[in-house]
């Protein structure tokens, strides 16, 4: 899964599922709709087992079959919803843009999210994307649909695409999500700011964010140790942060952004990371010994900064590991492009 605030897929479906099968609007039970949701659940449990491929095939496939073509059926714009509150939102946004539209209950944008999740899951962030943005198109005041995305942008190192997408799932949370998921929500959302806040450099902000978090949920371990990685690097020497302009000079950048990879390297090192993932820190650091190495081969061994950091022994959090590997795809980068 992607860097750290996505559901896991247990938590995912015993907490949407249930939203699923009360339609918002009173109505006789739907027939076509009950046969997504169960295509949805039996595809939820398969890629539970390690099964995302199939699950894709088996289920996922025939559920968005399905849902297409209930949306070309209605000829109007077709929005799904969880609760009361999305539908009058919905139902004004169409008003106001002057569309013939109707709500259906979320199941129907569930189809596109959960395969989009799975693509993503196996690798397919590309196709992920368009499923997600047609599960958007449906349900844009989808916290979880949002939160998604913004994991999307995330992986493309769009900081303040991703950053925009947290705070909307924040708002949207907040706004229209249904009660029993709405902490989730919210939690989910927050996360995810501090995350890119933490990747900008922006460690007040980054704070701010896992304290709200926490103030909703106080039990919200992962919330919990983010924070405490986060204080910890606002009591060390902070990496680079300065902004160097684009079309700058390449050995200035390629040493600059080599710095800020460097102090990564010797925070996972400090705080033992290879013991939360062996095989992840194994792979990272080959990369960046080349990197290393590629630096010096092209500007001298005088290009490389000094590898004695002084970083305080905590206790590794996978936020630590991804931003070491994406610093270190920054240099990659780099030293490609020049």
């Amino acid at each position: 899964m992607s860097f750290q605030p996505r559901l896991s897929l247990s938590l995912l479906f015993l907490v949407a599922l249930p939203a699923l099968a009360h339609p918002p609007q009173p109505a006789p039970p739907d027939p076509e709709e009950q046969e997504v949701a169960r295509l949805i659940n039996e595809g939820a449990n398969l890629a539970r087992t390690g099964h995302a491929a199939d699950a894709l095939t088996q289920d996922l496939d025939p559920a968005v079959a399905k849902a297409d073509a209930k949306i070309a059926a209605q000829h109007r714009t077709v929005y799904a919803a969880r609760t009361p509150t999305e539908v009058l939102f919905y139902m004004a946004k169409a008003a106001t843009e002057k569309q013939e539209a109707v709500a259906l209950p979320a199941t129907w944008s569930m189809a596109y999210f959960f395969k989009g999740y799975l693509l993503n899951d196996l690798g397919r962030p590309a196709e992920a994307r368009a499923f997600i943005r047609r599960a958007l198109d449906m349900s844009p005041m989808n916290a979880q649909y949002l939160d998604e995305m913004g994991n999307l942008e995330i992986k493309d190192k769009n900081w303040d695409a991703a950053l925009a997408l947290f705070i909307k799932g924040e708002e949207a949370a907040n706004s229209v999500s249904p009660d029993v998921v709405k902490n989730s929500d919210l939690g989910r959302s927050l996360r995810g700011e501090g995350f890119v806040y933490v990747e900008q450099h922006k460690l007040d902000q980054a704070e701010a964010a896992y304290r709200r978090a926490l103030s909703i949920d106080p039990n919200d371990q992962r919330s919990a140790k983010e924070l405490k990685f986060v204080i910890s690097l606002k009591g060390q020497p902070a990496p680079p942060v300065a902004t160097i302009p684009p079309g700058g000079d390449p050995r200035i950048k390629a040493i600059f952004l080599f710095g800020r990879a460097n102090f990564f390297h010797a925070a996972v090192a400090a705080r033992n990371c290879a013991a939360l993932d062996p095989a992840k820190v194994f792979a990272i650091n080959q990369r960046f010994d080349a990197a290393r190495a590629r630096l010096a081969a092209k500007y001298g061994d005088t290009a490389l900064p000094s590898s004695q950091m002084d970083v305080k022994n905590e206790p590794c959090d996978p936020m630590t590991l991804e931003s070491y590997s994406n610093h270190v795809a920054e240099v990659e980068a780099a030293l490609a492009a020049n």
